[in-house]
């Protein structure tokens, strides 16, 4: 059914509008919010600071995937550290050669240690897969 109202925020066209233009609008919102906050914390003029809420928003894990990437690269990094003959410019140059290989199989490799691979496999046989 068409019809003509008002919404929290103006008009609307179909009823059902409301909650989607009320969404898009607490969006705008927040990512506004985000931008002002950023340019206050980080050394970032206003456009950048709302095209990074922008991107966080639109892609909620990517932060934690860099985190959790980053995390591992360190346990790598330390691990291989300790083995005799370590050379920084070799690690880095096998990391750019496996490219994007998970550092779970880098780590069995390098280092010689497979205690996560035996963790994912248990955790595959417990789901029964």
């Amino acid at each position: 059914m068409t019809g003509t109202g008002r919404g929290p925020r103006g008009p609307y066209t179909h009823p059902e509008a409301e909650p989607v233009v009320a969404a898009r609008l607490a969006k705008q919102d927040v990512v506004q919010g985000l931008g002002h906050v950023l340019c206050r914390l980080v050394p970032m003029d206003e456009a950048t600071a709302w095209a990074e809420a922008v991107f966080c928003l639109g892609n909620p894990g990517q932060g934690l995937s860099y985190r959790t990437g980053k995390l591992q690269l360190l346990e790598l990094l330390a691990e291989a550290a300790g083995r005799d003959g370590f050379e920084l410019k070799d690690f880095h140059d096998r990391l750019w050669r496996e490219g994007n290989a998970p550092f779970t199989l880098q780590r069995w490799e390098l280092p010689g240690l497979r205690d996560q691979l035996d963790a994912a496999d248990r955790l595959a046989g417990a789901t029964g897969d």
